[in-house]
Formats: C-alpha cells, structure tokens, sequence
C-alpha cells in the first residue's frame, strides 16, 4: 500500500475538519489523532431509532429517518470501527439492532429487502438508485441479508430469537 504524503493528509485532514459530518469527523479524530472511541460511539448512536434499527442520514445519500436493514448494515460497519472496545454505548447500540432484526422488519422469507425496498425513502432526499421500487420491495438483497446475518453469528448473546 502506498503512503500518504505528509502533505496530502495535511490537506485530506483540513478538509474533513472542515466538511465532515460530526460522525465522520469524530470516526477521523479516533483513527488519526487519539480522538475518543467514546465519542465516536455517542454521535454513531444518535442516529439509532428507538426501534433499534438506523437512519437519520446515516446513509449520505439517502435522508430518511426511519430504519431499514441497509441502514443498519452501515451502522454495522461504522461500529467495526471500535473494534473490541468495550463501551455501554456500543453493548446498547448492539442490543438495540438486535431488537430491531428479530422484529423482521422488511424482513422476507429469503432475507431482508435492501433500499429500494423502503417505501418511505420516497418521502425524503435520496439520490435515484435508493427510490422506492414496489418490485424491489418483495425480493431479498443478499447482501443486506449477508450482512445483517454475520452480526447475528457473531452477537455475543446466542438466546437471542434471532440468533436461534
């Protein structure tokens, strides 16, 4: 892999200082300037739902608050981020998705429906590859599917309905 010049992250971190959105910019003062896990996490689990599931913009290109199961799986993969910290925020937000799949959701007998599945995505900014698609609507998305299920093997908790 190549390295990043000096200089090059000096510009890449002024810009992200100056564009970021407070969850991004917390992920970049983590993993390049000793930022806090912790404060990651808090701003992360603000876009969580009371349904545990995520929205609120989690996905940029796609502003509809309420959750869906690609949502999650971005929540999923900004919470990969904090690794093996041990955090109540992170064991809520963990608790909280599991709450949210075992409710089965957009959740098909062949998985879960991905984005353009999501009749709500209609009622708020979303660039066209996330409008709603009646079709689209009835068919799992196999990575949504795959991804969503790989946290439920891997959750610590194995009593869980969903896990069973």
């Amino acid at each position: 892999m190549k390295k990043l010049s000096l200089d090059n992250f000096m510009k890449l971190r002024k810009l992200v200082h100056r564009s970021a959105r407070p969850l991004d910019f917390t992920k970049w003062k983590y993993l390049f300037e000793n930022g806090s896990c912790e404060d990651f996490l808090s701003v992360l689990s603000s876009y969580q739902n009371e349904d545990g599931g995520f929205g609120y913009n989690i996905e940029c290109n796609n502003w509809n608050p309420n959750s869906s199961p690609y949502t999650v799986c971005i929540a999923l993969d900004y919470l990969d981020t904090a690794g093996d910290y041990v955090s109540n925020i992170k064991n809520l937000m963990e608790m909280g998705i599991i709450k949210y799949l075992a409710s089965g959701t957009y959740l098909s007998e062949n998985g879960w429906v991905g984005m353009q599945g999501i009749p709500t995505n209609n009622d708020f900014a979303h660039l066209p590859w996330f409008h709603y698609d009646p079709k689209k609507a009835t068919e799992a998305d196999i990575g949504v599917t795959k991804r969503l299920s790989d946290f439920i093997l891997k959750y610590p908790d194995k009593s869980c309905d969903i896990y069973q």
